[in-house]
């Protein structure tokens, strides 16, 4: 437990000195802000759309916004930050192997299957901690510019999207221990979203695809119930683990 405990202080340090850590602290935050401001934007540059358009003989429809549409604003902004923060820390294992810095570790006892879930264990975190970051931003603004009460499941609604984002992010281990290459790495994690996502487009398996979590932005309009989402929820859980106990064999085998 020690190693373990001294090898997650180390990778936090890490994360720190190397500025990542703020650096994403600051894209969440920065989004948090955006999906309001954007949200309450779009009435005063639609207006300014509809004076010129008026000269054309077009005219806009009033636009009304409300905290609907920010949440909603929320889950289009939100795939982005993800991308970015899957290319800041699809590489934490790379850079490892190849500066050869865990041969030392190893070689003075460190178990091989600690340094797996200390790393997926700080990754897990930040994200965890960007992720909701990001939403009480979003909340607080929407609480003080509109009223979240007309918006349903949205707790559940997001912490199924959290869930199907730290699914994605088990696959970093799996394909560090499996290739040497970050670009490799990131086109593995693509695939693994990409594959759940077109055989959800089968009715009849879309319900048990991981993927599937990213819609729960229907349970805000009510449009679908949380045991809708109950079977991704249970695949989601068993291919982390999957994921992590696959990881950790194939690391234990591999060359350093």
């Amino acid at each position: 437990m020690k190693q373990f405990i001294a090898f997650t202080k180390k990778e936090i340090l890490e994360q720190i000195r190397s500025g990542k850590l703020f650096i994403i602290l600051l894209i969440f935050i920065v989004v948090g802000i955006m999906n309001p401001a954007i949200t309450k934007l779009t009435p005063w540059i639609m207006d300014l759309l509809s004076d010129q358009l008026k000269q054309t003989g077009m005219a806009l429809p009033a636009v009304s916004v409300d905290a609907m549409t920010s949440w909603a604003q929320f889950y289009k902004n939100m795939p982005m930050a993800f991308i970015v923060f899957m290319i800041f820390f699809s590489g934490t294992f790379i850079v490892e192997f190849q500066h050869k810095t865990l041969i030392n570790m190893i070689t003075k006892g460190m178990v091989r299957y600690k340094i797996i879930c200390a790393k997926m264990l700080v990754i897990a975190v930040l994200w965890t901690v960007g992720f909701w970051i990001c939403y009480g931003i979003t909340y607080g603004y929407n609480a003080y510019l509109w009223d979240n009460t007309i918006v349903n499941n949205l707790l559940c609604s997001a912490g199924m999207y959290w869930l199907c984002c730290v699914w994605i992010i088990s696959v970093i281990p799996l394909a560090s221990a499996l290739f040497n290459s970050l670009g490799a790495c990131l086109l593995m994690e693509a695939a693994a979203v990409f594959v759940p996502y077109l055989l959800q487009m089968i009715p009849k398996l879309s319900q048990y695809m991981p993927t599937h979590l990213m819609d729960s932005v229907n349970l805000l309009i009510n449009a679908t119930t949380p045991n809708d989402y109950l079977w991704a929820i249970i695949i989601s859980i068993g291919l982390i683990i999957i994921n992590m106990v696959v990881s950790i064999i194939v690391f234990n085998k591999k060359e350093l």
